[in-house]
């Protein structure tokens, strides 16, 4: 049976929900976490007196992390100028502009360096990456994205540590076919968080194509969004279960590759925003069915 870890700030990101969120997540029996924003204050600002505090709850309520979702490599290729429609885009991380190195890539190797360090008080399995800004066309640029990314497979593993590659619209790798060929050509034991939605929202074509591009493990780790519909006239928003509607292809996806022998996590990266009555309950329903989901897959 495949276990499920949740991006927790996604589930209540108000302040001060981390603790209440891990109460809830507790009661629904979920214990790993995969942490970004903590009350809204992303993991990698925080002093290692608020990492270890951040350790203090993850005990008391028996979580481990899975791994950081950091913002590694979501920068530009080359030099420091951000794309106008990139901004706002990095996860809640608020970059500090006072030392800058030769480049946003020299810059992403020292906070790589930082979310190390954080990786161990957290115990931390991996540090979650991307493929620069899509601003180029991936061929013309593949060879400098592989060599940049693979340096920095390579710094982590001299920190003891995992780096994985998530795919996503704004990236140089979108869909899991792009992120395949990237994959491949870094080596080095190089894996994947493969997102669904971001795929699919970028053209891609979740199955067949993604997973046979990523079949045979390419992947370490799964992120499920559940879909959300608004009523129009009263703007209330309903989840829709992930059992109910499948746009994305995303269960012959994962019937697929639980035949490949897939033994990894699945994550809950939807947003369930705070700002109603409702949002406990939304975030309950969801957790529930995709653990029906799971054991259905996991059951055949």
């Amino acid at each position: 049976m495949w276990n499920i870890s949740v991006c927790n700030d996604a589930l209540l990101p108000g302040v001060p929900f981390f603790e209440r969120s891990l109460a809830l997540l507790s009661s629904l029996g979920v214990e790993i976490i995969e942490p970004r924003l903590i009350d809204r204050k992303h993991i990698l600002n925080m002093t290692d007196e608020e990492i270890y505090d951040v350790k203090k709850i993850l005990k008391k309520y028996n979580m481990r992390v899975s791994g950081l979702g950091t913002p590694i490599f979501k920068c530009p290729l080359r030099g420091y100028d951000e794309p106008e429609w990139a901004k706002g885009k990095t996860h809640g991380y608020e970059e500090d502009r006072k030392s800058k190195g030769e480049s946003a890539y020299e810059d992403h190797l020292k906070l790589l360096k930082r979310a190390c360090e954080i990786s161990d008080i957290l115990e931390a399995g991996s540090i979650r990456c991307f493929s620069f800004w899509r601003e180029y066309s991936i061929d013309e640029v593949f060879d400098e994205v592989v060599d940049k990314i693979r340096e920095g497979v390579r710094l982590a593993r001299r920190h003891g540590k995992i780096l994985v590659m998530e795919n996503d619209s704004s990236q140089m790798a979108r869909s899991g076919v792009e992120m395949a060929k990237i994959l491949k050509a870094v080596g080095e034991g190089f894996t994947c968080i493969y997102d669904f939605a971001n795929s699919w929202s970028g053209g891609g074509i979740v199955y067949p194509d993604d997973f046979e591009a990523l079949k045979g493990g390419l992947i370490s780790h799964i992120h499920v969004k559940h879909e959300s519909i608004t009523n129009k006239e009263t703007g209330e928003r309903k989840i829709v279960p992930i059992t109910e509607k499948l746009n994305y292809g995303h269960k012959e996806f994962l019937e697929a590759l639980y035949k490949d022998g897939y033994t990894g996590l699945i994550g809950v990266d939807s947003k369930f925003e705070s700002l109603n009555a409702r949002a406990e309950e939304e975030v309950r329903t969801a957790i529930l069915d995709l653990q029906k989901l799971i054991k259905e897959i996991c059951d055949q």
